[in-house]
């Protein structure tokens, strides 16, 4: 080994090969699943939303239209997971974030309002 190859305390910063292809290896899986996951849940949101939408159209259209809106944009999302690589969804979502950090940081407050509701009607 090239002394380079060590920190000041003699640690080697960088992990062996089959360590780091391992971990690469599982976070990739993990990745995966949690997009397929990700998918069904907002196919079947998509769904419910069309539905809804369906209902609406009897008693006002106008919301309905909404609503058929948001049940689009939804199916839109689900087909861009489904056909991109977790890599390349991170890669576009760091894109966005460096292009509009404002927007960034207000949807990620709307999630965590989201989430902090989902919670809360849990414990009740």
């Amino acid at each position: 080994m090239d002394i380079r190859e060590f920190d000041d305390r003699g640690n080697n910063p960088e992990p062996r090969p089959e360590i780091r292809e391992k971990f690469s290896e599982k976070s990739n899986r993990f990745a995966s699943s949690g997009k397929d996951a990700t998918v069904n849940e907002i196919s079947n949101i998509g769904t419910a939303f069309r539905a809804a939408a369906g209902k609406l159209h009897e008693q006002n259209d106008f919301l309905a239209d909404w609503v058929d809106t948001a049940a689009d944009k939804l199916d839109s999302v689900s087909n861009y997971l489904k056909d991109h690589e977790p890599e390349d969804i991170l890669h576009d979502v760091q894109d966005f974030s460096k292009r509009n950090p404002y927007v960034t940081v207000g949807v990620m407050f709307a999630a965590g309002l989201a989430l902090s509701r989902v919670l809360k009607s849990g414990q009740d």
